[in-house]
């Protein structure tokens, strides 16, 4: 697992056919060169037009079990399966991840909006009342019946940004559902066809993580 807390800036440069990474010329320190960032507001009410699905990620600490709402989640590659989630640096869901090296995503079903705001809150005990059962290998809670999909993963990387930490992991196991998921746009949850849209979950797709 590596922790990194100075992201290094890269240039992709294509010679005979071939791409190769090099350090960019420009570095974080350099001010000069930067421009002056959007405001907080305009940032998020530009990004919020960007319509995802909802997950909890959850984990274990010396303390039990522990799990945070997330939209800041996506794959990365599938050549390993890879994906990444972005957490709070105060989360506690992050300290659970970075003492057991392992994290489970569980992408919530269309019905369960309550779930999603259960989990985003700050209650001391997140899971009193919530159904769940260990992952195979970490024991990081799996929501079994509340979710269109979820994927057991070990951590790959951790990088700091901001006042937040990307987390890559590695899937080691799982499973999907027929179910629509829920959704979140313009800082409101919703389902396909509330927002104008619409879509087919497609066929059920049982993996090992049951």
């Amino acid at each position: 697992m590596l922790v990194d807390d100075s992201p290094i800036w890269i240039r992709l440069l294509h010679a005979g056919g071939q791409m190769r990474v090099e350090p960019a010329t420009v570095a974080p320190t350099d001010r000069s060169a930067l421009h002056t960032p959007v405001d907080g507001e305009r940032f998020r009410s530009a990004l919020s037009c960007f319509a995802s699905g909802v997950a909890v990620v959850t984990s274990v600490d010396g303390a039990g079990p522990c799990g945070a709402t997330t939209t800041a989640l996506c794959s990365v590659s599938d050549r390993p399966p890879s994906l990444l989630v972005c957490l709070n640096s105060s989360s506690r869901t992050l300290s659970g991840i970075t003492e057991t090296g392992g994290f489970v995503i569980n992408v919530l079903r269309a019905d369960r909006e309550g779930l999603g705001r259960h989990f985003a809150g700050k209650a001391p005990d997140k899971f009193a009342d919530v159904t769940w059962r260990r992952s195979g290998r970490f024991g990081a809670p799996v929501l079994a019946g509340d979710v269109v999909a979820h994927a057991e993963c070990a951590v790959r990387q951790i990088t700091a940004l901001a006042d937040h930490y990307i987390v890559v992991g590695l899937v080691l196991d799982a499973w999907t559902g027929g179910e629509s998921p829920l959704l979140y746009y313009r800082r409101e949850f919703g389902q396909f066809g509330q927002f104008g849209v619409s879509g087919d979950p497609g066929p059920a797709d049982h993996g090992g993580v049951r």
